[in-house]
């Protein structure tokens, strides 16, 4: 075997063993760091306590969470956030380009039109219809410290309203119409759930919005039977 030879192999050795130290030290980094799994389901929390509470905002369904950190650093957690979900640029692209061109249009002009001018309001007005992201804590507010190889879980409500699904349209039309919950640590690393529809987190929210507004009157009218009063009904009953 040649001199020249020789040294080609030894070089390609020696770069494959670099190589190798350098995955070893990836996997190493890697398997050391934070790893967070974010799990979600959507069911009602505590509705008999929602319903004597009389606040209405609290009739609706709940984001039932799931932590898990199976990496062997411990971390912090600074925010959660219900958010609309955002799939991959070039799917978004392929199906989207449409309205993902008129919503950079409307950035554009927000950015470059001065504050004063009508168009700005009125575009400004349009933003704020944006989809509300922040969450009400019910439970596990406390807990957003997550040692390594351990977990917690939480519950929390979005503010979602009815409205929303215009302004997921018009605001983020590549999301196909989904949400998920976004948790943001410390270190600026977010990691998300796996996305549910909105139009299904809305029709849980109407759902039990609409069950206890029925057993509401009805408890109501039954109060008022019990108590000897007329109700508006009886009174047009006795009048006919």
């Amino acid at each position: 075997m040649s001199l020249p030879v020789i040294a080609i192999v030894i070089a390609v050795a020696s770069a494959s063993f670099t190589l190798g130290n350098w995955l070893t030290s990836l996997a190493t980094f890697r398997r050391g760091g934070p790893r967070l799994k974010v799990k979600v389901r959507l069911w009602p929390h505590d509705i008999l306590a929602a319903y004597n509470s009389g606040d209405t905002t609290k009739w609706r369904t709940s984001w039932h969470v799931h932590i898990a950190n199976t990496g062997a650093a411990a971390m912090e957690v600074e925010k959660v956030e219900v958010t609309p979900w955002t799939p991959p640029r070039p799917l978004t692209l392929f199906f989207f380009p449409g309205p993902l061109a008129l919503h950079r249009l409307l950035r554009l002009t927000l950015f470059f039109l001065p504050e004063t001018t009508a168009v700005h309001r009125f575009l400004a007005e349009i933003r704020a219809m944006s989809v509300p992201t922040n969450v009400v804590w019910l439970e596990g507010e406390e807990k957003k410290r997550i040692e390594p190889y351990g977990g917690t879980r939480w519950i929390v409500n979005d503010v979602l309203q009815d409205s929303a699904e215009t302004s997921l349209i018009l605001w983020t039309p590549g999301s196909f119409g989904m949400l998920a919950l976004r948790v943001t640590l410390t270190n600026g690393r977010e990691v998300t759930s796996r996305p549910v529809f909105l139009h299904v987190v809305l029709h849980k929210h109407n759902v039990i919005h609409r069950s206890l507004s029925r057993l509401a009157e009805e408890q109501r009218q039954k109060a008022e039977k019990e108590s000897g009063q007329l109700s508006f009904d009886d009174l047009q009953e006795e009048q006919s």
